[in-house]
């Protein structure tokens, strides 16, 4: 996993926590919880966080998004792993992690439009990550249905193998303030979105 002061020099918010590790349970609801338990545990075992634990119990409730008055948490899980991210309230953020075994050029072209696959070539497997992501982070404040309404393009990859796309647009629409990033490592493809609303006119 690449560190994480390496994903915060492409975004233009700083993300103060990912985690990511392997899930416990038989059943996808197990799974689930067993995800929010680790996120509790993590801001339990810390106090720098202070939240309060009436509030952190609330995200045992998998009927309710999981929210904390004072952070944002973006959530994701592929097959028998998990993970988070955590910003400051006002950055909505967004992640996504996903197996390689199921991205495939198929899959990502349903989702893509033919610009988007042509200027990506190569590296078509970021865009599944990178649209997944930055729909959870922007879907708070701009109402989205499908991830097909968000187009990427001016992506670079980095030499620390860190792919960033900071044109994003919604239907048409360039979207202000709002980065997106892509990072692999053997077994799965990561994104990360974050938009800092403080900073928006």
């Amino acid at each position: 996993m690449i560190e994480l002061n390496q994903i915060n020099k492409h975004l233009n918010s700083e993300v103060l926590l990912l985690q990511t590790f392997p899930l416990q349970g038989r059943t996808h609801e197990e799974r689930r919880l067993f995800l929010r338990e680790q996120i509790i545990t993590c801001f339990k075992d810390s106090p720098q966080w202070a939240v309060p634990e009436n509030e952190l119990s609330t995200l045992k409730d998998l009927t309710q998004p999981p929210t904390l008055s004072s952070y944002n948490l973006s959530l994701s899980h592929s097959g028998d792993y998990g993970g988070f991210i955590v910003t400051e309230k006002s950055v909505q953020c967004g992640f996504d992690m996903e197996s390689k075994a199921r991205i495939h050029k198929d899959l990502i072209a349903r989702i893509s439009s033919p610009e988007e696959m042509e200027e990506f070539g190569e590296e078509y497997r970021f865009i599944w990550a990178f649209k997944e992501s930055c729909f959870k982070a922007l879907n708070k404040n701009i109402h989205l249905k499908l991830v097909v309404e968000l187009q990427f393009s001016k992506f670079q990859l980095f030499p620390d193998e860190i792919c960033i796309s900071p044109d994003i647009r919604v239907n048409g629409e360039c979207i202000q303030g709002v980065t997106s990033i892509g990072f692999e490592d053997d077994r799965f493809i990561y994104g990360i979105s974050c938009r800092n609303i403080s900073t928006l006119a």
